[in-house]
């Protein structure tokens, strides 16, 4: 078995950033498995510092230990494009001109509607996003941003596959995510084998007004709730409450929630 962290360095991670790490990490070990980190930094734009060390430290904090770190996704744009290269080909990737305001005018909740599915706007015009063609409503993703850069849908499951991971732990608000997917890995030979990772959901830690967690807002972040005096064993405690029983009681064998 093998797995992976995959934080985004975007900001500093919330309590439920920890908490999946936990879980991710035990739900693992408790089977015997290694678990991986990748930073998800193919966005160059998506990148802070404080975000980096934020992950490194947090997961020094909360005591869990990595196998082996992933090379940055920025030194993979060769495979990435590969991929989306393999996908053009076979007809399943198309061009999008669509801004997010028009996008947002066609669609309320912001699911792409293939407004451009049918154009057939050159793949390498200028100003144009690549998008993937998939089924049953979710909103054809980008795979190439307008900005040439590869987007996190690719880029992940070009990493799991050619890192060769075997289950991937997320919390319930990626149910979507990882449909798409394996929709996406589908179309394409290179990808395919990520159809056999088992994927599995946890219920996501939600704040005070009932809301996921965001890195966002400022007061929920990790870093901010441990200057408060957050205690390692309370966030273990919290991932406890979303892991199942076997990944739940390593946790609490392993990581003492008494410290």
């Amino acid at each position: 078995m093998l797995t992976r962290l995959a934080p985004t360095p975007s900001g500093f991670l919330h309590m439920g950033n920890a908490c999946n790490f936990l879980v991710t990490w035990a739900y693992s070990r408790a089977r015997g498995g290694r678990v991986l980190l990748r930073v998800d930094d193919a966005d160059p734009n998506m990148v802070h510092p404080e975000g980096i060390a934020d992950i490194y430290d947090t997961i020094t904090w909360l005591g869990i230990d990595i196998d082996r770190q992933l090379p940055s996704q920025q030194s993979r744009y060769g495979r990435y494009w590969s991929a989306i290269d393999e996908l053009t080909v076979a007809a399943h990737v198309y061009a999008c001109d669509c801004t997010r305001s028009q996008i947002r005018a066609a669609s309320p909740d912001g699911r792409y509607s293939g407004t451009c599915r049918d154009r057939g706007l050159a793949v390498d015009a200028p100003g144009v996003s690549l998008r993937c063609r998939v089924d049953d409503g979710y909103g054809d993703p980008v795979v190439g941003g307008k900005n040439r850069i590869p987007a996190y849908h690719i880029a992940s499951i070009c990493d799991d596959v050619d890192a060769g991971v075997t289950h991937v732990i997320r919390g319930d608000d990626l149910a979507e995510a990882s449909a798409v997917q394996m929709q996406i890995a589908r179309r394409a030979p290179s990808l395919a084998s990520f159809c056999a990772t088992s994927i599995i959901h946890h219920p996501l830690l939600l704040g005070q007004n009932g809301q996921k967690l965001s890195k966002s807002v400022q007061s929920t972040t990790l870093r901010s709730l441990r200057s408060e005096g957050l205690s390692r064993a309370a966030v273990v405690e919290a991932a406890i409450t979303l892991a199942d029983p076997q990944t739940g009681q390593y946790l609490a064998e392993r990581i003492s929630t008494r410290t």
